[in-house]
């Protein structure tokens, strides 16, 4: 789990003076059920904010071991709970394209989210 920032292109600085950070919403999905997920992604939240001061930045938070939308699997097993988690971060047809800080879990729970960006043509510039 990382959070990059990067340096603006003369193009961007000379762009009426606003931070290309800012015109790039970061969209943070991470769990709430570990210390270190929990932990991690908010601290980066705060940087982002507090350090860098963008703008833009939303917090996805979940918990991977209940059942948000009742269908008796958990949420971290449920392809369509997850698919709602990409769709959040990154609509298919959105007018952006984020910055992504994901703090997940590996196998099918990072593979479902990172497959349905990949679904709704989400291309951020930083993942």
């Amino acid at each position: 789990c990382g959070l990059f920032f990067f340096d603006q292109s003369e193009d961007e600085r000379e762009n009426d003076g606003e931070s290309a950070s800012n015109r790039h919403p970061i969209k943070v999905i991470y769990r709430d059920r570990s210390d270190f997920f929990n932990s991690t992604c908010r601290s980066a939240i705060s940087f982002a904010k507090d350090v860098h001061e963008y703008s833009d930045v939303t917090a996805i938070k979940y918990n991977p071991f209940s059942d948000a939308d009742g269908n008796g699997v958990r949420n971290f097993e449920d392809v369509a709970f997850l698919n709602s988690l990409a769709d959040q971060a990154c609509p298919m047809g959105a007018d952006f394209q984020p910055v992504l800080l994901m703090c997940v879990g590996g196998g099918m729970e990072v593979d479902t989210i990172l497959a349905r960006l990949r679904y709704n043509h989400c291309e951020p510039p930083l993942v």
